[in-house]
């Protein structure tokens, strides 16, 4: 190391012992060791010294000695202290806080998991322009992203974004692929900073009503065999979401008021609901969040049940395995009592009790399956019964098949009737 740093009566060698110092030392720019580092940087040793200690890959011109010179002690260090602990959200100079940052809105998220969208653009404008600029990184869980590849941070060296300081508004564009996109936490940073400047946790299909939070979990269409033995057919279904849990006696409270349900527990399944009493929870619930909720075809809830893409082959019997006593209450198990939603295992697409504990119902009338009916099946368009699915805490293990097929009229309720949402 050609740059010689003496700090507190000892030559400094490696970077961890300074900052070690420097977090040891605290926020007093009075202290010996902070006026002696200010003074280096001000010499303009400290920046000489950061270029022997670090590697080109972890150094960035962080101290110019041009600069801060013209600045007091108290700012001095503050930047010293950024610089050298990274305990700020960006290492470096006060440019972060003479620009004004418009990221994408909450909005683009559902159109980025539904493969809508492949651009996410963030302006950019200066409010005091500086002969400057700054390399920006977008990083989707840990990998940086450009022109639509996934890459792990250290190949990433020559794909960037330049923001020029030295103009007054500016857009940057990054370009992801939406139809396999499947990120959960989105951050903006500057080049070799692990800091970001701006975080995104991502919550696919979070919806919320008056503070109660529900989860829609995103199906892929696909080609599958619906039915069993001799109904056994061909059906193909395009996306769709469908919720993660049934809908619990809390969120029917938020939207209706008092559940019919018992026991009454708001973790549990709502429960003693008819069809039609459904179809007012999801009017209702459409006029509080603007969706369109509705209930699943039977199509879209065999598929679910069977693991969509991702599990759809294995033939399980039960929703997520072949065991039963793993996904579902049932007559063996459930001592004839409904259960928390939740409380078993879910199938690959992260989704419970698809199996047992409250039959659902669907959208569907029922009848005899149109084998003809191939391409996002509805059903009949009239009947007097419809469908329910999955069976319940008090049914045997074969009704508790993703296949087999329960009906009823659509004003009866029972102990063991819920149902789930879809959009």
């Amino acid at each position: 190391m050609t740059t010689k740093l003496y700090i507190q009566d000892r030559f400094i060698t490696t970077i961890d012992e300074l900052r070690l110092l420097v977090e040891e030392t605290g926020d007093n720019p009075s202290t010996i060791i902070a006026k002696q580092l200010i003074a280096a940087a001000c010499d303009g040793v400290l920046e000489s010294w950061l270029k022997d200690a670090l590697d080109d890959n972890e150094h960035q011109k962080s101290l110019p000695q041009e600069r801060f010179v013209s600045l007091k002690d108290i700012e001095r260090w503050k930047y010293i202290k950024k610089v050298i602990t990274g305990n700020d959200i960006c290492s470096g100079w006060d440019w972060i806080d003479k620009i004004e940052l418009t990221p994408p809105n909450d909005d683009f998220l559902d159109s980025l998991e539904k493969g809508e969208i492949t651009d996410l653009t963030f302006c950019f404008r200066c409010k005091e322009l500086m002969d400057e600029s700054i390399d920006l990184w977008l990083r989707v869980d840990g990998y940086a992203i450009s022109g639509g590849n996934f890459v792990l941070l250290d190949q990433t060296k020559e794909q960037k974004h330049t923001l020029d300081l030295n103009k007054t508004t500016q857009e940057i564009t990054f370009v992801v692929d939406g139809g396999k996109f499947k990120g959960k936490v989105l951050e903006l940073f500057v080049h070799d900073n692990p800091k970001p400047i701006w975080r995104k946790e991502l919550e696919y299909g979070i919806y919320q009503v008056k503070g109660v939070k529900f989860k829609m979990v995103r199906v892929v269409g696909g080609i599958f065999n619906m039915g069993e033995n001799g109904e056994r057919h061909e059906v193909e279904l395009d996306s769709y979401s469908i919720g993660e849990t049934v809908v619990t006696q809390k969120l029917w409270n938020a939207v209706m008021g008092k559940a019919p349900s018992s026991p009454t527990n708001g973790s549990f399944p709502v429960n003693y609901v008819s069809w039609d009493d459904c179809q007012n929870f999801i009017k209702e619930l459409n006029k509080e969040t603007g969706k369109k909720f509705r209930l699943p075809t039977e199509a879209e809830w065999e598929f679910a049940a069977r693991g969509g893409n991702k599990e759809k082959d294995k033939n399980y019997l039960y929703s997520g395995s072949n065991k039963i006593d793993d996904v579902a209450w049932f007559k063996n198990n459930g001592n004839w009592v409904i259960h928390p939603a939740r409380s078993k295992k879910p199938n690959k697409l992260g989704i419970f009790d698809l199996s047992g504990n409250v039959r659902e119902w669907c959208q569907d009338y029922y009848k005899t399956y149109d084998l003809n009916a191939r391409i996002n099946p509805r059903g009949p368009s009239s009947g007097y019964y419809h469908i329910l699915r999955g069976g319940s805490f008090c049914d045997r293990e074969w009704e508790c098949n993703v296949s087999y097929r329960f009906y009823d009229k659509s004003y009866s309720r029972q102990q063991y009737y819920g149902f789930r949402l879809a959009i």
